[in-house]
């Protein structure tokens, strides 16, 4: 029944970013760490895990582009703000506070 729960846990959060582009699927890293479990499950449930990972990955590198496009726009916005408010003659501290 835990290991159910544990299983189950793809639904939510099909994967972990750790650092750069390395991510951490758990039920991979179950399957692999726990051989035997492989016996308890049914093929089915592990194409479900897999096509669920590749639909999830699927989504993320569509919205991608669109998450680019809005951290560029409010960077942009930030370095207006901060050229306009350095030209009014403030002082830095002033400057990086805005």
């Amino acid at each position: 029944r835990i290991f159910k729960l544990l299983w189950d846990v793809y639904r939510k959060i099909p994967c972990v970013h750790l650092i750069g582009n390395v991510v951490f699927f758990p039920n991979e890293f179950i399957l692999i760490r726990l051989p035997n479990v492989q016996q308890l499950l049914d093929r089915k449930s592990q194409l479900a895990v897999q096509q669920q990972n590749l639909a999830w990955l699927a989504v993320r590198n569509q919205m991608l582009t669109r998450d680019v496009q809005a951290y560029n726009t409010a960077v942009s916005a930030w370095m207006v703000r901060m050229e306009s408010n350095m030209e009014r003659g403030t002082t830095l501290m002033e400057d990086l506070s805005a």
